[in-house]
């Protein structure tokens, strides 16, 4: 942070630690909605045999709910947030796993075939779209603005 210079008036100093204290109650806002988010999400995945027995370790109750080798532990807010969203990442990826698995095995041959054709498509269709979004970052154009504001020249008929 700047040092305060000897030029700089009361009413500057005021206005600063104004500012600075509206930025961090601003932050803190930000930080309680980013963690509430987080324990929303850990109260709903199924936690892995490991993240139980940690829990258990603290003493908590489990009131488990068994489903496969996952088990519900209504005491995950105590683990860290870390382990919160590696454990979602693993689950969203079983359960990911687990519907590819039902939609191709569900069907018959041929709808296997159109849901790997379409999957690939999709892929190539993203990688299309990254390329045209990174093109447009590198031209400073937003991809909220309208794209009407970038044309040169004269749009006499563009508005109706």
């Amino acid at each position: 942070m700047p040092e305060m210079t000897e030029n700089e008036t009361p009413s500057k100093k005021q206005h600063r630690k104004k500012n600075r204290e509206t930025h961090n109650a601003v932050e803190r806002h930000r930080k309680k909605k980013i963690n509430a988010g987080i324990n929303r999400i850990g109260e709903l995945i199924p936690c892995s045999p490991a993240l139980k027995q940690l829990n258990a370790r603290r003493g908590v109750s489990e009131g488990a709910v068994i489903q496969d080798s996952w088990v519900l532990v209504p005491a995950l807010p105590l683990t860290s947030k870390n382990m919160i969203l590696d454990q979602a990442f693993k689950y969203i990826t079983e359960m990911k796993r687990q519907n590819d698995e039902l939609l191709l095995n569900g069907g018959n041959s041929e709808q296997a075939e159109e849901i790997k054709k379409l999957r690939k498509q999709l892929d190539e269709l993203q990688k299309e779209n990254g390329r045209y979004i990174e093109l447009l970052k590198a031209n400073d154009i937003c991809l909220y603005d309208d794209p009407t504001i970038h044309w040169k020249g004269n749009l006499k008929n563009a508005k109706k």
